[in-house]
């Protein structure tokens, strides 16, 4: 695919793309809204691969959110043309619905060197419409954290596929997440939040789980074993009893001491649990974990 130089004038900035590769950009969603939506969900992927130093996580991120605020800046300038009179209100809500962006597209790499890097990013475009999210996913491919901490990440409406986790993501939050294949053995989850997130084949065998808050979370073929779910007093998150779900995984040895939460266990191994009783029976409709 030829190379075409692209200027983008956003919120008085004036920012020059030179396409670097030939990467596939689906066009998911044609509204201002969607396309909002879509640069937001590059932005706060971006932030992720920013935040570890994964300079091939950010050069392919970053590209797409280039073209995605490039897309949703023709689609605005469009609506408002179509206006009798200029909306200066609603330009003013796109500047700041899209501020920040120039600042985070600077931090990401234009170009790699490394052969093996040119390698994942094959595997990555050819994930593109074969793994979760079709052609609009994964967002984050083999990222790897490296130990660099995450701390109060924000993981939004991301999809994460074979990921290495494994640091501190203290108050993380993930909201209308999938994640897949991935590694969080060790991790440090303590206060992160997981809304409407659906977890799978992924591992938490002895992460630190303790005061975490989950609302409508999935989690299928996971490892939790010797994870520490437990929660403190004063934090607000003793008392909340929200519903989740774990099929076919492995809870033995987890401890829930203060921990009170309506699930629902399908085919799972609880030999070893501690802090916790269990209400009803496994796989079959819910079942009561407290202390």
């Amino acid at each position: 695919m030829a190379s075409v130089a692209t200027t983008l004038r956003l919120c008085g900035v004036i920012i020059h793309w030179q396409p670097t590769m030939s990467t596939p950009f689906p066009r998911a969603g044609s509204t201002p809204d969607e396309l909002l939506l879509q640069v937001r969900r590059h932005a706060a992927a971006l932030t992720i691969t920013l935040r570890v130093g994964d300079e091939l996580g950010s050069l392919f991120v970053g590209a797409r959110l280039r073209r995605a605020l490039l897309r949703a800046t023709e689609a605005h300038e469009a609506l408002l043309n179509e206006r009798a009179v200029r909306d200066a209100a609603a330009a003013a809500r796109f500047c700041r619905l899209t501020q920040g962006m120039r600042a985070l597209l600077d931090g990401a790499p234009t170009r790699i060197e490394r052969a093996d890097e040119r390698q994942r990013l094959a595997r990555w475009v050819r994930a593109l419409g074969h793994e979760p999210g079709g052609a609009n996913g994964p967002d984050l491919y083999e990222v790897n954290a490296h130990g660099r901490p995450l701390t109060l990440a924000e993981f939004d409406a991301l999809v994460m596929v074979d990921c290495a986790l494994i640091t501190n993501l203290q108050g993380a939050r993930f909201v209308d997440t999938v994640v897949e294949r991935c590694d969080l053995t060790y991790a440090a989850l303590h206060g992160t939040s997981w809304i409407n997130t659906s977890v799978s084949q992924t591992s938490f065998r002895e992460a630190g789980l303790g005061n975490a808050t989950f609302h409508n979370a999935f989690f299928m073929d996971c490892d939790f074993r010797d994870a520490d779910f437990t929660v403190g007093t004063g934090t607000g998150a003793e008392d909340s009893k929200t519903i989740v779900q774990f099929a076919r995984c492995d809870l033995r040895g987890t401890r829930w001491h203060g921990r009170r939460l309506v699930a629902q266990l399908l085919s799972c191994k609880v030999d070893g649990a501690s802090g916790a009783q269990v209400v009803g029976e496994c796989g079959r409709g819910r079942v009561e974990l407290c202390s």
